[in-house]
């Protein structure tokens, strides 16, 4: 809440709750984008003015030099948007050129959306909407509000050449071993497991992916509600359908006879 307040998204009595990670509050178009300009000037955050020359109001360290760079990194990696938005979108990706960093947003309803790109020198925010609220019939931010913050971040100087510093090294790579016969058969879904069908999607990427515990020399068998899954050694997928489903796996030999057996996982898919 302390960051909230510093970079003005907030007001300093306002109640804070979760609904504050999922952006649950009220907040200015400017101050947005100005909370995305601190990420780009390494985690320091200094208040917006109107005209160039006018005087600052002070400026503050709200995220250390690392966090800012690594969330920038992550907003400009395309791959973070690829599940849910395909390989090509306005930020950057094959067949679009330049990679920019970017997020957006898309309220309940398709009342509004938002976007906002970040290059080395600028943050731009873009809003649009209804000005008596009313819905945009479908509309999401990454089709409506995106596009358009992207071609006004291009048109500005050296606003298409974003040149992000390099984030601390990593720790040492490390090897982490743990005893397979503590690991359930089954590892996904576990028992008691809760999917939710994101209606935002198209229907062939809502898909569960079965993984069973490797065991040499073996082969695993999926089964979904008694019906047998395709799939690779250990791995398998399935179609995500609302209601109360098991899943279990056998573990086959060469010969194709069943060496071990999982416990039955009950899980639930919400949604239609």
């Amino acid at each position: 809440k302390q960051r909230l307040v510093a970079l003005d998204l907030i007001p300093e009595d306002t109640r804070a709750s979760l609904a504050l990670a999922l952006g649950g509050t009220s907040v200015r178009l400017t101050d947005l984008t100005n909370a995305y300009a601190t990420l780009a000037n390494d985690g320091i955050h200094a208040r917006w003015t109107l005209l160039e020359g006018q005087s600052e109001r002070g400026s503050q360290r709200v995220f250390s030099e690392h966090d800012a760079r690594a969330v920038l990194a992550m907003l400009s990696d395309p791959k973070t948007r690829e599940l849910e938005f395909g390989v090509e979108t306005p930020f950057g990706s094959d067949g679009f050129g330049t990679t920019l960093a970017g997020k957006t947003g898309t309220s309940q309803s398709f009342c509004d959306n938002w976007a906002v790109v970040v290059t080395a020198r600028f943050s731009v925010g873009v809003w649009i909407g209804n000005f008596d609220g009313t819905p945009l019939h479908g509309l999401l931010a990454m089709r409506g509000a995106a596009p358009l913050a992207r071609s006004i971040a291009l048109s500005l100087p050296s606003g298409g050449t974003p040149s992000w510093r390099e984030i601390a090294k990593a720790p040492q790579p490390r090897s982490d071993w743990s005893v397979l016969a503590r690991r359930p058969l089954l590892e996904q879904p576990s028992p008691g497991a809760r999917f939710r069908i994101d209606p935002l999607l198209p229907r062939r990427a809502l898909a569960l992916e079965l993984r069973a515990t490797p065991r040499p020399g073996l082969r695993a068998r999926f089964e979904v509600d008694g019906k047998p899954l395709e799939g690779g050694t250990f791995r398998a997928t399935w179609p995500l359908t609302p209601g109360d489903h098991t899943a279990r796996v056998d573990l086959l030999d060469a010969a194709g006879h069943v060496v071990e057996r999982s416990t039955d996982h009950d899980f639930h898919v919400e949604g239609t």
